[in-house]
């Protein structure tokens, strides 16, 4: 089994309950073939199989899939007493247990009042409204879907082909994991897989495929929703170019997690980070087992942001440090060395630059640091929320304005944390106060303090920058004086009839072009320390730093008002508001930091 991945994903299910016997050893081979396909296609990542296992298509990929050792995650609609009353048999009553002993984890999704009082009073209506949202809520957090599907529309609640819009269209209203209205929704990889069945075989329309974005690949169809065309329709691409581009965006979208996976594995093995590995609480204050996985991703993360932020400012100094040295060469040889050798020395210094620039491109040095960064940063809001007792999904509230790429952050915080979605859990009283001052010694203490120190550090670095800066120009002025000095000497002591102001005579003088040389030496210098200034982003990030320092200096005296009231409620609606802010911040300097890509110094 392919395990120890800090971010899984999911690969979720919904077909039929009736396929045919015949079929049935033919579409276990397509389901192996496509899930190895997934497998090979992301070697770093742990996979999760989502399965009601209902009888039929549900059962069946959690076979295949636990055959092939990948982990299932079993998610039931309803408490099990309830939902084994309609299994039709003893033997599959029995199949259905034996899948539960061999699940990794068994989510059972809370009960809950519908709107509508026809369905809430009537007992087959329920259930199959909580088949429906079962299906809504694999269909919204999976990121692979396999549909089994025969194509007909039988516009059933709870069906295979209402499960399939909710993929295709996101999820209605009535479910508290529904869409927004302003989501842009994913549209990730669902598989169809044509499959016949036993009963009503012709119970229903059959489904107009042509709503869907088709594209064949040999024992399946990856189907993409027909909204995609009105979102490319005035580039005037057809079917088949944005397929090309979905399929290109998922790839990279999932190649970033696979590559996060990887580092990850790297980092856990490092006996450095296993000896002095952060945890905000210790393991015994985490009473459940999913916090402790956001707990290990988050650590992750934090490790892999500091590494490669040392590797990013590093790379971005040293190739700075390169032009300014090609840049010195070819003045050393424009002024006092004009020798083949010192001129060969520009472009070779140049091509090193070149060479590390497409290193670091390659290696993703820079775009690693502020993705890593950002998702600690989300995967520490989330934490202390959960803590907390809040529901939901960190997805609805963190980079929701960002598309493209980054878009593998929100997801992977999803997956991290699938089991802590809604959760049928509700925090009694005591509990409550005991995480609040938890968390408002670790995080809202600990923040302030922390972007305090990080407020005065940046001020003070773009001080002494800026001043460094302008040292090095105001050198060059002095340096300018040098010729003055040098052209009296000219003609108090050679020519005193020499206009003073025709310096072309010093020209034939070494000192007059190792006075020139100081002077470009020094604009370089300058010039080189307020590139690093701008590419580090130094004044961005102290402003940045002073505002979320304000925000937590707010939150501190706020909450500890609370606190001290006795008013949990409010100091929770606190805690809320300040992890909105501080994901919000955290997208604003994402963003920030993704518009000053590392490039090679030209100016």
């Amino acid at each position: 089994m392919r395990t120890g991945s800090a971010m899984p994903l999911n690969i979720g299910i919904t077909g039929h309950r009736d396929l045919r016997e015949d079929e049935i050893p033919a579409l276990e081979k397509k389901v192996e073939s496509l899930i190895r396909q997934i497998l090979v296609s992301y070697p770093n990542t742990s996979f999760r199989i989502l399965s009601p296992l209902a009888e039929g298509a549900d059962r069946l990929v959690a076979r295949v899939g636990l055959r092939m050792g990948v982990a299932l995650y079993s998610v039931l609609p309803m408490e099990q007493s309830a939902y084994e009353e309609d299994f039709s048999s003893q033997a599959s009553l029995e199949e259905f247990r034996a899948f539960l002993e061999n699940s990794e984890e068994v989510i059972t999704l809370p009960p809950v009042s519908p709107q509508s009082p026809n369905i809430a009073n009537d007992p087959q209506a329920l259930r199959d409204f909580y088949y429906d949202r079962v299906g809504a809520y694999i269909a919204r957090y999976s990121q692979f879907f396999i549909i089994i599907w025969n194509g007909i529309d039988s516009d059933k609640t709870g069906g295979t082909a209402n499960t399939v819009k909710y993929r295709m269209n996101g999820i209605p209203r009535c479910y508290k994991f529904h869409h927004k209205p302003l989501d842009m929704i994913d549209s990730l990889p669902a598989y169809h897989i044509r499959a016949g069945r036993t009963l009503a075989e012709n119970n229903g329309n059959q489904a107009d495929l042509s709503d869907f974005i088709r594209e064949r690949n040999g024992d399946w169809c990856t189907l993409y929703p027909n909204r995609l065309r009105e979102e490319y329709k005035y580039s005037g691409d057809s079917d088949e170019t944005i397929i090309a581009k979905q399929k290109d965006y998922h790839h990279r979208l999932f190649t970033r997690i696979d590559s996060f996976n990887k580092d990850a594995r790297r980092k856990k093995s490092n006996k450095e980070y296993q000896e002095t590995g952060y945890s905000f609480f210790q393991d015994e204050d985490i009473e459940h087992p999913e916090l402790r996985a956001v707990m290990d991703c988050y650590r992750a993360a934090d490790a892999l942001a500091v590494e490669y932020q040392g590797k990013t400012n590093k790379c971005k100094g040293l190739l700075i440090a390169l032009a300014l040295t090609g840049f010195l060469f070819i003045t050393i040889f424009d002024e006092i060395l004009s020798f083949t050798y010192v001129l060969m020395l520009f472009p070779l210094i140049f091509f090193i630059a070149f060479v590390l620039y497409r290193l670091i491109l390659r290696k993703n040095f820079d775009n690693k640091f502020y993705d890593y960064r950002a998702l600690a940063e989300g995967l520490r809001v989330f934490f202390f929320w959960k803590i907390c007792g809040w529901e939901g999904d960190i997805s609805e509230y963190y980079l929701r304005k960002y598309d493209g790429e980054i878009n593998w952050i929100s997801i992977g915080i999803t997956s991290v944390s699938l089991t802590q979605i809604h959760p049928d859990r509700v925090l009694d009283e005591d509990t409550l106060q005991e995480r609040i001052k938890k968390t408002f010694r670790l995080w809202i203490l600990d923040q302030k303090e922390y972007f305090s120190r990080k407020s005065e550090e940046k001020v003070i670095a773009v001080k002494r920058m800026k001043t460094v800066t302008i040292l090095f120009f105001f050198l060059a002025m002095i340096s300018v004086f040098g010729f003055l000095v040098l052209q009296m000497y000219y003609i108090s002591r050679v020519d005193p009839g020499q206009n003073f102001l025709d310096m072309r005579p010093l020209s034939s003088w070494m000192m007059y072009h190792y006075i020139l040389l100081a002077v470009d030496t020094f604009i370089a210098f300058g010039a080189s320390f307020s590139s690093y200034i701008y590419a580090m982003a130094f004044t961005e990030e102290s402003k940045q730093y002073k505002k979320m320092s304000a925000l937590f200096f707010r939150g501190e005296r706020v909450l500890s008002r609370y606190i001290n009231d006795g008013n949990w409620r409010a100091a929770y609606g606190i805690i809320i508001e300040m992890g909105l802010e501080a994901l919000d911040e955290g997208g604003d300097w994402l963003l920030t930091k993704r518009s000053r890509p590392i490039e090679i110094p030209t100016g």
